[in-house]
């Protein structure tokens, strides 16, 4: 199963993706948080694959904390999702570490499974190797029984048609 945990102080937009990550054979929601420092805390407690991120919210923010989690963890694909359009986005939002970018009004459940297909089928090309577990150990998320897919070859979920 491909972990997510989305982040978003919306609370209708976290109840829409749980319904979209329920719905998305192979993938399963990990946890949610609310600010970006929630997000860091939270990435670290639960080592999740997919980090669904909202660009503004209290605290740090989306942007600083895909830096922190992609610092932390450079094995976890981190997608910016905002209701603003990719235009009106913070230069800095090119730059943190993230594997892309989707308005919230175009997420879907195909759009998160074809996400993961692509991040799969780049993540080794781009950083020259396979992804690596943490320095120190073994995933939280591993330890709780749950595989991820890129500890495993990155293996896609199987997508629903």
């Amino acid at each position: 199963m491909v972990g997510v945990l989305v982040v978003d102080d919306q609370p209708p937009f976290r109840s829409a993706v749980r319904s979209i990550v329920d719905a998305a054979e192979g993938f399963e929601l990990l946890g949610e948080a609310v600010s970006g420092e929630e997000a860091v805390a939270r990435a670290r407690e639960l080592g999740p694959d997919v980090v669904l991120m909202d660009v503004v919210m209290p605290g740090i923010g989306g942007i600083e904390a895909t830096k922190r989690i992609r610092a932390g963890a450079r094995e976890t694909m981190v997608v910016l999702v905002s209701s603003y359009p990719a235009p009106d986005l913070p230069k800095s939002a090119r730059d943190c570490g993230a594997a892309a970018f989707v308005p919230k009004e175009g997420f879907g459940r195909q759009v998160l499974q074809d996400l993961w297909s692509e991040y799969c089928a780049t993540a080794a090309p781009l950083t020259g190797r396979p992804a690596q577990p943490r320095p120190g150990g073994e995933r939280p998320a591993a330890r709780s029984g749950r595989v991820s897919g890129r500890s495993s070859g990155c293996a896609s979920p199987p997508i629903a048609r």
